[in-house]
């Protein structure tokens, strides 16, 4: 009978040790993401900078029959490119600073 009890207590103490464990965890999660909202960690973008991103590219003009007439930047004359644009020598050299920098 002595060994029935022991069993018990052994159960109740890892059910208390589970329990605490998820309480202690849930309020965690729940102070952690109070802490993020509340800029503890710094400063989230509002919804109007996450819908409409500010790029630095440039605004192209074209004519009616696709070709380019101008180019207006505000800040910075930037401009996409394709990964086939790109030299095969930049992407040589751009490979061992990636690694370098690992």
């Amino acid at each position: 009978m002595s060994k029935l009890n022991m069993s018990d207590t052994t159960a109740s103490i890892w059910t208390r040790r589970l329990w605490k464990g998820f309480v202690y965890s849930f309020l965690f999660t729940v102070l952690f993401l109070a802490s993020i909202k509340f800029g503890l960690w710094g400063k989230l973008p509002d919804t109007m900078e996450l819908e409409n991103p500010k790029t630095k590219l440039a605004s192209e003009v074209y004519s009616s029959d696709s070709k380019v007439l101008g180019k207006m930047f505000y800040q910075e004359d930037r401009t996409n490119s394709a990964y086939a644009d790109i030299p095969q020598h930049l992407k040589d050299a751009l490979i061992p600073a990636q690694r370098n920098r690992c």
